[in-house]
């Protein structure tokens, strides 16, 4: 199949079938068309922060492809940075290895790039091959599997309840104020609240108040999984606290309920404090499990590979970041990127931004970042250092070594966590 013979598109209503028959196929392969038709796309293809798109070939006059995008806004340090996040791509399984899985997202990113897009976001089903196109993996996600009991002991003072719709607006402005204080989360919309407020079988919504302030709260589900027993395991599916009497009310809360639970899986970011606190740092095994990992080191956690983030707008991205306070500092930032085309920038960081600017020569500059738009994405995100990436000579540096500690210091933050996938 030749590339001249697609075209891309946004999807119609008469797609709905085809789009319907590739989604089943790639996510959901027990299910029936008419099953992903009502609960995939049953308030429609295109909606107010989510547009659906089409590959058609010409060639045979079908739909061959599907991917959608949404509108993101993406928390980051105190600022918002705007985002298009790409999900339910799809290829039809007649017409794979075709490399038009490759072609379609190559049309989303020049899309991305016409509207000065800073970066796209997505949960990857193959690294290497969003690698390929210039993304790079900056998320992670920790999981811890416990028990109860081992949960930190403290004094109870505030009071644990069921979240009713009532106290909705109270969760969305928690969320909104420790999202902003971080690096990743996102920022929902009406719409996705309406979503996540849905209730679901085995899922409840606890929330930790001090008086009429709401300081924390915690989503819960409850599985059941015959090979830890007859009692029933604890999900920790979302936590939010406003600070550290909100974080202890969770956990507190959490402690309460182990006679209950054989298990808890509590699911967090690297920052979190969380395994350092229980009073035996051990994880459950089933049956049968050694619970030595090497030598003496006890099982505990584990670490999931997450989002992918790909910078598109160099110039937005870069101005729209906030820095850590550092000396002021200029230099030349060569970025390589096979879909875009290769850049030249002229980056200059004082009182807390950075400015970019196009640049047409690199002989005047007192340093020189060589880098692919992949290892740019991850250093934008603070998952790694320019230091990391020397060392493994996965970027080049030449010039000023002061320039590079300053650049170091200037994007210093926690690596990027979001509760939301897609």
């Amino acid at each position: 199949m030749l590339n001249s013979s697609l075209t891309v598109r946004l999807a119609e209503a008469a797609d709905l079938p085809e789009i319907a028959r590739l989604t089943r196929f790639a996510f959901v392969p027990t299910q029936s068309n008419q099953q992903v038709q009502e609960g995939w796309f049953g308030q429609g293809l295109q909606l107010p922060d989510r547009r659906r798109w089409v590959v058609t070939d010409s060639q045979i006059d079908r739909v061959v492809a599907t991917y959608a995008e949404l509108e993101l806004q993406i928390a980051c340090l105190g600022s918002v940075i705007p985002a298009i996040g790409l999900g339910g791509v799809a290829v039809a399984p007649e017409c794979r290895g075709q490399s038009i899985a490759h072609w379609m997202l190559t049309q989303a990113i020049h899309q991305a790039q016409a509207q000065h897009i800073p970066l796209l976001m997505l949960y990857p089903f193959q690294h290497g091959f969003y690698r390929s196109l210039g993304w790079g993996w900056v998320g992670q996600v920790y999981q811890y599997p416990i028990a109860p009991q081992h949960l930190p002991k403290y004094p109870r003072s505030g009071t644990v309840q069921p979240i009713t719709p009532r106290e909705h607006p109270a969760v969305q402005t928690l969320y909104q104020q420790v999202a902003l204080q971080n690096n990743g989360w996102l920022l929902r919309s009406d719409r996705q609240w309406e979503a996540w407020f849905q209730p679901l079988p085995g899922q409840d919504l606890w929330g930790y108040w001090d008086g009429e302030t709401l300081l924390g709260y915690v989503l819960l589900g409850v599985e059941q999984q015959a090979i830890y027993g007859t009692k029933p395991i604890a999900v920790v599916r979302e936590w939010v606290a406003l600070n550290l009497a909100g974080y202890r009310g969770i956990l507190t809360f959490l402690r309460s309920l182990r006679d209950q639970f054989s298990r808890l899986i509590w699911h967090t970011h690297s920052a979190d404090p969380f395994p350092h606190l229980l009073q035996q740092q051990d994880r459950v095994l089933p049956q049968g499990h050694d619970r030595i990992l090497f030598r003496f080191s006890h099982r505990l956690g584990e670490i999931g590979s997450s989002f992918m983030w790909r910078l598109v707008d160099c110039q937005a991205a870069l101005t729209s970041r906030p820095v850590q306070p550092t000396a002021p500092f200029s230099l030349a930032m060569q970025v390589q990127d096979a879909i875009l085309g290769d850049s030249q920038w002229w980056v200059d960081c004082a009182e807390g931004r950075m400015t970019c600017t196009p640049l047409p020569s690199l002989a005047e500059a007192p340093a020189i970042l060589t880098l692919s738009i992949e290892h740019l994405s991850v250093l934008f995100a603070g998952t790694r250092t320019v230091e990391d990436l020397l060392w493994t000579e996965e970027v080049h540096w030449q010039g000023d070594r002061t320039i590079l500690t300053h650049l170091t210091q200037a994007w210093q933050s926690p690596p990027p966590f979001c509760w939301d996938f897609f």
